[in-house]
């Protein structure tokens, strides 16, 4: 089955991709890596159907194998074999512990099935299959070409490294050689543990490996490991490992596998800090409808405290004592009006009215409700030209945009020390300038005032 093939049955629908994939792997992948390669590479899922192979396969059969479904046991071991006679019947029936693999010998060839375990499930989620042809000579068999197997081992982008019972190393192939830096001249012979492993997790490691090297059981059995692995340079990354016993010739040995997670837990941590602001966004646009409900029910009161107020200046006579107080009252309540309408504001639920207001004077009467938007790590400066021409604006929209650009700034800082700084003043725009704009197409050339927000974090 050709590469144009496959593709063309994945998007037809006669291959699902999330079916070809095994939730392992992607089939461009598994075609640049295995199809060159002599030995027959095939996916199966846990239904022995066949999801992927390489050319060597089709090679060998001389036949078209593009009709679905199609199983393993059809094609691997020979005509008359039964799902029941399958190898992968060894995996169904090991209830009590995993195997790392399985192997048999056929007439031409050498069969080992590798499961691909996903989480606590007793049945793998998929196979890998190799197949690796016997060459036969007059009297003499051959075993299989070493090279082969170091050019499977060698393409991967996982280490892979062969350790015997003490942890020391084997073999070492060309992506463990790039994610550590080691050559294999420097790690053959020498233990994986103090080459890779930090200090403070050393002794741990060693035991566990030993008792899982000794009995087959340990924290290391049937598990993911997840640790920071240590480079050549010192430097620290995140590693998946796994580890399975297999004999080699007549000894017995380690095989691992470490794959470098940086890019996943980084794409993790960004996912974790988008959700943390969206829930801070909520929060903040919860707070908002909350403080224009107790502002428009508290301004509803003053009303009552004012017009109270107004009515016993009324009914007092010019010179009594108490006429002071009540206008204490009367100005104190105005000021809380203001405060509302700024609560307002900030919910957006202020109605729309134009006045005539300097920019100045606006960001003034609201610096306190900015600070408490502004992070600690934060400086808000203030550069405001005084008398300032005055401008028609709807005082309410713009206190939320201050608001927002504050906030927005704030937010751009992070974690580390910054300066927010709010500018008014004039300026003289021309047609050029104001053409840049999105404002209006029309705008006449002239001076303008203007209100900026800037910062020192890191921008959009």
């Amino acid at each position: 089955m050709t590469d144009q093939a496959r593709t063309q049955a994945a998007a037809g629908g006669e291959i699902p991709e999330e079916t070809l994939l095994a939730g392992f792997f992607r089939s461009e992948d598994l075609a640049r890596v295995y199809d060159p390669l002599p030995i027959e590479v095939l996916l199966i899922s846990a239904d022995r159907e066949i999801l992927w192979h390489n050319r060597a396969l089709e090679h060998r059969l001389g036949q078209d194998t593009t009709r679905r479904p199609l199983f393993c046991y059809e094609l691997m071991h020979g005509g008359g074999e039964t799902q029941c006679q399958c190898l992968a019947e060894l995996f169904k029936n090991a209830t009590s512990e995993r195997l790392p693999l399985a192997t048999r010998e056929d007439v031409d060839r050498q069969i080992t099935l590798v499961p691909l375990w996903n989480g606590s499930e007793n049945v793998p989620a998929a196979y890998v299959c190799l197949a690796v042809p016997k060459f036969s000579l007059p009297g003499q068999r051959i075993p299989p070409s070493s090279e082969e197997m170091h050019a499977l081992a060698g393409q991967t982008a996982d280490a892979i490294v062969l350790m015997d019972l003490e942890g020391c190393i084997t073999y070492w192939n060309p992506a463990a050689e790039r994610m550590f830096g080691y050559s294999p001249d420097e790690c053959l012979g020498r233990s994986l543990h103090e080459l890779v492993v930090p200090p403070e997790q050393l002794q741990e490691q060693q035991r566990a490996f030993i008792e899982f090297s000794t009995s087959g059981r340990s924290q290391l059995q049937d598990k993911l490991l997840e640790l920071e692995a240590r480079r050549k340079d010192g430097s620290m990354f995140p590693v998946e490992l796994a580890f399975s016993l297999l004999n080699v010739g007549d000894a017995p040995r380690v095989l691992g596998f470490a794959r470098d997670v940086s890019y996943r837990k980084q794409k993790e941590q960004e996912e974790m800090r988008l959700r943390s602001k969206l829930q801070q966004a909520q929060k903040l646009e919860s707070l908002g409808v909350l403080a224009g409900g107790i502002a428009h029910d508290f301004n509803n009161l003053l009303m009552g405290v004012l017009g109270y107020a107004d009515l016993a200046l009324l009914q007092l006579p010019l010179e009594s004592p108490a006429r002071e107080y009540l206008r204490q009252i009367e100005i104190a309540a105005r000021r809380a009006a203001e405060l509302t309408s700024q609560m307002l504001a900030y919910s957006g639920r202020a109605r729309f009215m134009v006045e005539a207001v300097s920019l100045s004077r606006l960001v003034e009467e609201i610096v306190h409700l900015l600070k408490t938007v502004v992070a600690k790590n934060a400086v808000l400066k203030l550069s405001l030209t005084q008398d300032l021409p005055a401008v028609d604006v709807d005082t309410s929209q713009v206190r939320q945009v201050v608001m927002n650009l504050v906030t927005n700034a704030s937010d751009a800082i992070e974690d580390k020390s910054g300066v927010i700084t709010i500018t008014t003043g004039v300026m003289e725009a021309d047609h050029e300038y104001l053409s840049e704009t999105y404002l209006d197409d029309d705008l006449p050339a002239g001076y303008y005032a203007f209100l900026e927000v800037s910062d020192t974090g890191c921008g959009m």
